[in-house]
C-alpha cells in the first residue's frame, strides 16, 4: 500500500477508535446513572422485556413525563442511552476490524498483531455481535410469533 493510502487508513482507524472510546465512556456513564436510580427506586429490579414498552405510552403522557421525569422515567432514558452506546461501540469496533482485515501493512504500521481481538478469528465474535444488532428485527419477529408472551 502506498504511503498516502496508508495514512488515510491510519486516520480512519484512529477516528473509529475515538468513536469506540466515546461509546465506552457513555456506557460507563449510563451504568453509573442506572445504579444511582436503582438506589432511589429501592433497588427494584430493572424490568426485562418491559423496558421496551413504557407504561402509559400515549403521546401526551410521554410529553408530560419528559417535562417532569420520575426516577422510573429516568431509568428508561438511561437504559436507552446504555443500549445506544453499546450499539455505537460495536459498530466502531467492527469498522476497525474491517479496516484492518487483510491489510498486513496497516496492521504492522499500527503495531497490531495476531493476538488482537480485532483480527480474525477473534474478530468473528465481534462481527457476529454486530450482526445480531443489525438484524434485531428478525429476533422481534420470532419473539412476536412465540408463545413466550403468555
Amino acid at each position: 500500500m502506498d504511503v498516502g493510502k496508508l495514512r488515510i487508513f491510519q486516520y480512519e482507524v484512529a477516528r473509529q477508535c475515538r468513536f469506540a472510546m466515546i461509546a465506552a465512556e457513555d456506557i460507563q456513564r449510563s451504568l453509573n446513572d442506572l445504579a444511582k436510580i436503582q438506589v432511589q427506586l429501592g433497588n427494584v429490579p430493572i424490568p426485562g422485556l418491559e423496558m421496551s414498552f413504557r407504561p402509559n405510552g400515549d403521546l401526551q403522557s410521554l410529553v408530560v413525563r419528559a417535562e417532569n421525569p420520575t426516577p422510573a422515567d429516568l431509568r428508561y432514558e438511561y437504559l436507552d442511552r446504555f443500549w445506544y452506546s453499546v450499539q455505537a461501540f460495536l459498530i466502531a469496533a467492527s469498522n476497525i476490524a474491517k479496516l484492518l482485515h487483510k491489510r498486513e501493512d496497516l496492521q504492522k504500521s499500527l503495531g497490531v498483531d495476531d493476538t488482537s481481538p480485532l483480527i480474525p478469528p477473534a474478530a468473528k465474535v465481534l462481527r457476529d455481535m454486530r450482526g445480531d444488532f443489525e438484524h434485531y428485527y428478525d429476533k422481534i419477529e420470532r419473539f412476536s410469533r412465540s408463545d413466550v408472551r403468555g
